[in-house]
């Protein structure tokens, strides 16, 4: 589990996935209880994107933002993380909930 984010709702929202750069990350909602299983948000794509974090745009609880860790993506040939500082940077996108 890369995040969890309250919802408005008594539920939550997760972005889960691999723990290095291989693989894809998913949306999931889940109620809070311990006993419920994280449903997958099939709608919502997070494509490219490697989570680390999310929050909501101030004043709109439909806009999360995706914050993604893009230390294995290649800058120059080489890994962002291993890139000139100058140059490593992260992506950030706008997810719309329904």
């Amino acid at each position: 589990m890369a995040d969890l984010l309250a919802l408005n709702t008594p539920s939550y929202l997760v972005v889960a996935g691999p723990t290095g750069d291989d693989g894809t990350f998913a949306l999931y909602s889940w109620s809070g209880d311990a006993k419920d299983a994280a449903v997958e948000i099939p709608e919502i794509k997070v494509g490219t994107l490697n989570p680390e974090a999310m929050f909501f745009e101030p004043g709109d609880a439909t806009g999360v933002q995706i914050i993604s860790d893009d230390g294995g993506r290649k800058i120059d040939g080489k890994d962002c993380k291993d890139a000139p500082l100058a140059n490593r940077r992260f992506r950030g996108s706008t997810l719309t909930l329904q």
